[in-house]
C-alpha cells in the first residue's frame, strides 16, 4: 500500500516537471504573439496524455489563432521531445465559466460584473474596475470597494444573456 503511494507521488511529480518544461519552451512563442499563458493540464499515461493548454488575449482568443498555436506549439514540443509518445494537444480559452484567480485573471477581465466569494463567508457581486498591485476593486452601487485578493475565496464572471 505505501509502495502505491509513492508510486502515485512520483508520477504526479513528473507531470509537474513537464508542466514547467512545457511553460518554459512555450511562453517565448506566446509571448511574441502577445498572447498570455493562461494554465497547462496535462493529463492521462505516457503515450496517450493529453495537454490542454488556455490561453488568453487582450479581447479575446479567436479559433483561427487557437489553431494557429496548435500547430506552432506542436511542432516545439515535438522538437523539445518533453512529452514521450503520442499525445493529444488541445489549445483554447480559459471558458466563460472559470473561476478567476490571478492578478492577470483578474485584470483580462476589467469592466465585467463578477461575484466574489469572500475568505470570511460573504458573497459580493459588482463590476470589476481595477486591479492594482494585489487589490481588486469592485464597484457596487456607484462605490468602488477595495479587496485584496488574499480575501477572495472564489471569483466568476457573471455573465449577461
Amino acid at each position: 500500500m505505501l509502495t502505491h503511494f509513492f508510486i502515485i507521488i512520483y508520477v504526479e511529480m513528473k507531470i509537474q516537471q513537464r508542466i514547467v518544461e512545457i511553460k518554459r519552451v512555450i511562453t517565448p512563442l506566446l509571448g511574441s504573439q502577445n498572447v498570455e499563458l493562461v494554465d497547462v493540464e496535462l493529463k492521462g499515461a505516457i503515450g496517450n496524455h493529453v495537454l490542454r493548454i488556455y490561453v488568453d488575449v487582450v479581447g479575446g482568443i479567436n479559433l483561427d489563432l487557437c489553431v494557429k498555436l496548435s500547430r506552432e506549439i506542436s511542432d516545439i514540443l515535438d522538437i523539445e521531445d518533453i512529452l514521450p509518445g503520442k499525445y493529444r494537444l488541445e489549445v483554447s480559452s480559459p471558458g466563460i465559466y472559470r473561476s478567476l484567480k490571478t492578478k492577470d485573471d483578474f485584470r483580462r477581465n476589467e469592466g465585467r460584473q463578477v461575484a466574489l466569494n469572500l475568505v470570511d463567508g460573504n458573497r459580493i457581486e459588482g463590476c470589476l474596475k481595477k486591479v492594482i498591485n494585489s487589490d481588486v476593486y469592485i464597484e457596487i452601487e456607484n462605490d468602488q470597494i477595495k479587496y485584496p485578493l488574499s480575501s477572495i475565496k472564489l471569483a466568476k464572471l457573471i455573465l449577461k444573456w
